[in-house]
């Protein structure tokens, strides 16, 4: 479901952005902040389709255990490279011909450098500089075995790889600033340490869903965040009357997995297969049996066709447990 969204949904939403998308300081006409929020929108319910997620999710939650990058940062990789890899095959670039349509009289030499197109133009410009200096050091490298001239590369494909991969790079590094940032907003103003904020921005988030039928994944995620079924987010979107569990305590993953009295008998199961382990060896290590042990044992209706036809023997043992 993440891979159809990226290969065939998020070209949709972006078809074109080297055209209609620039953003930045000191620009004139830039992309509107509220057309940027309806495709955030957009976005976010797709996202939140793929994952099974409950809708009021943060957007940062998914974007993160999705490895999904922010829209803002995916459509201005996708125009600067467009741009970068485009520059040399036209002898003349949109900002020369805006130079020399534009009348005197009324275009000033600032106006004009604050054009989206000069502003683009010069984005892209830094981009490919910083490509062909990666060509350089990589033809450097090379010399000393195959003898090869000191020179970078001016294969248009080599080019073309090289200015894909800085971006992806500036990329990254602005999706784990943005992720960074929210998640110590979110430290600093919620008592609950969710396992989804103990780990930094990347791919490597994916492991934990990796081979996961879609009810597994959803209940992961659930279990990740702490937005779902339980008690404690079901309470505080006024949907349910208490946020306890049948033992008093808060209902959240946290208790029901290492704690919570009447889960005692599944918990000795859990132990058996796993050892003795920690709620974040859980949420980290073995994820697969956690998240089935959460659908037998956390009693939400949303798995209970999932829980009655499972075919894992290990789960059939739990709900016979349960029975």
């Amino acid at each position: 479901m993440r891979q159809l969204y990226l290969c065939k949904v998020r070209p949709i939403i972006s078809y074109g952005c080297a055209v209609w998308f620039i953003r930045g300081q000191d620009v004139r006409w830039k992309f509107s902040k509220s057309l940027m929020l309806q495709l955030e929108s957009k976005q976010y319910g797709c996202l939140v389709q793929v994952a099974g997620a409950f809708k009021g999710i943060p957007r940062e939650y998914l974007l993160k255990e999705l490895y999904v990058e922010p829209l803002e940062i995916f459509l201005e990789r996708c125009a600067l490279t467009h741009v970068a890899r485009n520059l040399a095959a036209s002898p003349k670039t949109r900002s020369k011909i805006l130079e020399d349509s534009a009348s005197p009289q009324k275009s000033s030499h600032r106006t004009l450098q604050s054009h989206p197109y000069h502003v683009l133009e010069r984005q892209s410009q830094q981009l490919r500089g910083r490509a062909k200096e990666r060509l350089a050091r990589r033809d450097a490298a090379l010399r000393p075995r195959k003898n090869v001239p000191l020179k970078a590369s001016q294969d248009p494909k080599d080019i073309a790889k090289a200015i894909n991969a800085c971006a992806r790079e500036d990329a990254e590094i602005r999706a784990e600033r943005f992720w960074r940032k929210w998640r110590t907003e979110r430290q600093a103003h919620t008592s609950k340490d969710q396992p989804a904020l103990w780990d930094i921005w990347g791919k490597e988030t994916l492991r934990y869903y990796e081979n996961l039928p879609r009810a597994q994944s959803s209940m992961l995620l659930q279990c990740r965040t702490g937005v779902g079924g339980l008690g404690t987010h079901l309470f505080r979107v006024k949907v349910a009357d208490s946020d306890k569990c049948d033992c008093g305590e808060q209902q959240t993953a946290e208790h029901l997995f290492p704690k919570c009295t009447k889960l005692g008998k599944a918990r000795s199961l859990l132990f058996q297969r796993l050892g003795r382990t920690t709620f974040r060896q859980l949420m980290r290590e073995h994820t697969a049996t956690a998240a089935d042990w959460a659908i037998c044992f956390f009693g939400l209706s949303q798995f209970d066709w999932t829980k009655s036809n499972l075919i894992n023997t290990f789960t059939r043992d739990m709900l016979r447990i349960s029975l």
